[in-house]
């Protein structure tokens, strides 16, 4: 059985240093530093080590995050759409912007 690719807009491979923490204060406190392995305008995919991800977390995602430079980075608003397990025994997060 083909899956069929939902995907509206085409995805290209960045690498982006990321900052992602919680919407809501009930989803435990954390702040996430990885960086992107894909994105588009309308999402971004990465690799993290945190498991406290899940299927419609709401999340705020700031890219590219870049602490030692003057210049921030613009914040989104997102949700968790997909959380996949890594043969590295990370997992994968796909976030789609709101």
């Amino acid at each position: 059985m083909l899956l069929r690719d939902r995907r509206q807009v085409r995805r290209v491979k960045l690498h982006q240093p990321i900052k992602v923490r919680p919407a809501s204060p009930r989803d435990a406190e954390f702040e996430d530093i990885s960086r992107t392995e894909n994105a588009s305008k309308n999402g971004i995919y990465f690799l993290t080590g945190v498991s406290r991800y899940f299927v419609g977390m709401r999340v705020y995602v700031t890219l590219p995050y870049l602490p030692e430079a003057n210049t921030k980075g613009r914040e989104y608003f997102g949700q968790v759409i997909r959380v996949d397990r890594t043969a590295t025994d990370k997992r994968g997060v796909a976030v789609q912007f709101l």
